[in-house]
């Protein structure tokens, strides 16, 4: 009997173990995809200026033409 109690606490520590990576997983995952979210905005934002200053050259080396 006490066997048994040895073997169910054994596997209680190893389930908490167990939740405690993927708790840290999905916090990491989590960081992940918000700093993804981040770096997409941050690309429209420069692809965005890079349009306007590509707007900005063209109307000007036509004028100068």
């Amino acid at each position: 009997m006490i066997f048994f109690f040895i073997i169910v606490s054994e596997k209680g520590r190893e389930l908490g173990a167990a939740q405690g990576e993927i708790k840290a997983l999905r916090a990491t995952e989590a960081l992940k995809d918000k700093a993804i979210e981040e770096v997409s905005k941050f690309c429209g934002y420069i692809a965005w200026k890079f349009y306007l200053y590509h707007a900005v050259f063209k109307a000007h080396t036509s004028v100068m033409k």
